[in-house]
């Protein structure tokens, strides 16, 4: 890995995003557009294609999240949601084709390494990053699949430090599971009452 120092500064900034959005702190979306940036070229440099796409929507992502948070609070809207079982299958669903489609396309038109896998847990993390954008409790089911599955792959790759943030990040999603299903279970007490 050439650049070290970026995969380094990387990891930081990834860790203060996903802090800030489990906190439900709007700054957190600034972080995350800064974070896509800096491992655009990590993964580039690793010939993970997919991740390295997948980076530009996590900018864009991160300008709707940014929006949408400020949005929400100004509207007095639900912090968290919920969706039905039928849609989060839908989404499922089109997280495995896509991953299909994208995998097949690196797998025949590159040199991209683990390309069906890289693209499946791209194509995850597209979807949750979405669903956290809109504030739907179920992203960090795909969050919690996304990081086991990035743990092994960047193991494999011998991306050390990005195994080190995944591993991390996988306390962050637990943590921010816990902390969306207590907020989720407050609002739901407070409609109740």
């Amino acid at each position: 890995m050439p650049f070290p120092w970026l995969e380094m500064v990387g990891f930081s900034v990834t860790l203060v995003s996903v802090w800030l959005v489990i906190k439900e702190r709007r700054s957190g979306w600034i972080w995350s557009i800064l974070s896509a940036v800096t491992y655009f070229f990590v993964y580039l440099e690793a010939n993970l294609y997919s991740d390295a796409e997948i980076q530009f929507l996590y900018m864009a992502v991160g300008v709707y999240g940014y929006i949408n948070w400020n949005q929400r609070k100004r509207e007095g809207a639900p912090v968290i949601k919920m969706v039905t079982n039928s849609f989060f299958l839908l989404y499922v669903l089109t997280v495995v084709a896509v991953a299909a489609i994208w995998g097949g396309i690196h797998s025949r038109v590159s040199d991209a390494s683990l390309p069906y896998l890289d693209a499946l847990l791209a194509s995850t993390c597209i979807m949750a990053q979405w669903m956290m954008a809109r504030k739907y409790f179920q992203c960090w089911y795909l969050w919690i699949f996304a990081g086991i599955g990035y743990i092994w792959m960047y193991a494999v790759k011998e991306l050390t430090i990005t195994t080190l943030l995944y591993i991390i990040l996988f306390g962050f999603t637990l943590y921010g599971y816990w902390q969306w299903r207590i907020t989720k279970k407050l609002i739901v007490l407070t409609k109740v009452t």
